[in-house]
């Protein structure tokens, strides 16, 4: 059962960086799935992915670095308000929901044994698809122009990048060029692509790289010859590392990429890239378009054992027109969240691994 807890409402008319502060929310605990299957306080617990399908919300959580697995994926049911199984896999953790074309897929980010691959839902049941070749891990997977691609993390003198042109049946590696010439990988000890963005019709790759005191986060676009350099982003991000992976969450609004890495970033043109800053004590963690409204999940360390989690709003596409709307204190801090008609859900998560309350479905009124 779900426990109300109470809280002050109250509109406050505080100005902050040219906004309202926003109302102070009454959230619903709807507890914690994973408790039964990790400790308290324990990393893998965190709600690092929520996704929307068949009147349930669905929830991932594991911990590939101490290998948590095999993981489970939880069900929360919104009419019965309850958890349900929905599946145990052989991976670590379960780190985000994909979509590819109607169906409900996620990344095998680390299989316990065996080959890597990544899991379809179909008739209630999560499938496992071709083998991805050469891969230690699987952090994103994407579709375009009718085929999928997969971000990978490989060993040296391989490429991170994978697609299949079956529906996931079976994978092949994709080049990556740079100077107009092959990269050469053959020396590199983090070779990795997180992250997946299509965006103007066109299919981005970010690939972090390193090879000694040597270290690379360039972005590459797809063409028919394989990835393609476009721009190194290595001074341009500053990355607060909050969930596995840089990338927390993407999102295409009015005509721009948005993006999460603990700062809140958007481009328009994929070279140019700026910092949003609603709020600076602010780390910004997941984003969701509904509609014609962009939500941002913030979440404050206020020093004290309490996190400040906010919701944010941009309805014109403009960065400087963000608005807090929602507000509250909370005991853990926040993750991922997504917004429904009527409520918003959000998933807690602390990479410390100190925190109770850790792994918490809350949830506001939108």
């Amino acid at each position: 059962m779900t426990r109300l807890v109470s809280v002050i409402l109250a509109l406050c008319t505080v100005i902050s960086s040219g906004s309202l502060v926003g109302s102070y929310a009454a959230y619903t605990e709807h507890g914690i799935p994973s408790e039964a299957r990790y400790s308290t306080g324990v990393r893998a617990r965190g709600v690092w992915d929520i996704a929307f399908e068949e009147g349930s919300l669905f929830i991932g959580s594991g911990d590939y670095d101490s290998n948590a697995g095999p993981v489970d994926i939880w069900r929360y049911d919104l009419q019965r308000n309850g958890f349900v199984k929905s599946g145990t896999l052989a991976e670590e953790e379960i780190n985000k929901f994909v979509r590819i074309g109607e169906e409900l897929c996620t990344p095998g980010i680390e299989p316990r044994e065996g080959a890597c691959t990544y899991y379809t839902l179909r008739n209630g049941k999560w499938q496992a698809n071709g083998v991805i070749p050469s891969a230690n891990h699987v952090f994103d997977i994407a579709e375009y122009e009718g085929k999928i691609f997969a971000g990978l993390d490989v060993r040296a003198g391989e490429y991170p990048l994978a697609v299949s042109s079956d529906k996931g049946k079976s994978f092949e590696s994709v080049k990556m060029r740079k100077n107009s010439k092959l990269l050469d990988t053959s020396k590199g000890s983090v070779i990795r692509v997180y992250d997946l963005f299509e965006f103007n019709g066109e299919l981005y790759a970010l690939f972090r790289y390193r090879e000694g005191d040597n270290k690379m986060f360039d972005l590459y676009k797809y063409d028919k010859s394989g990835f393609v350099f476009v721009s190194a982003w290595y001074d341009k991000l500053e990355v607060k590392k909050y969930i596995s992976g840089f990338i927390g969450a993407d999102a295409v609004f009015a005509d721009r990429l948005w993006f999460t890495t603990g700062n809140l970033y958007t481009t328009s043109d994929m070279e140019n890239v700026e910092k949003v800053t609603p709020d600076e004590k602010t780390e910004f963690r997941d984003l969701c378009v509904d509609g014609d409204t962009l939500f941002a999940l913030g979440s404050e360390n206020n020093g004290d054992g309490t996190y400040t989690i906010s919701v944010w709003k941009n309805e014109s596409g403009n960065p400087e027109d963000f608005v807090k709307i929602k507000y509250f204190a909370y005991s853990a801090p926040a993750v991922s969240f997504l917004v429904t008609d009527t409520k918003i859900y959000i998933g807690t998560g602390d990479v410390s691994g100190t925190n109770t309350n850790s792994g918490m479905l809350l949830s506001i009124d939108k």
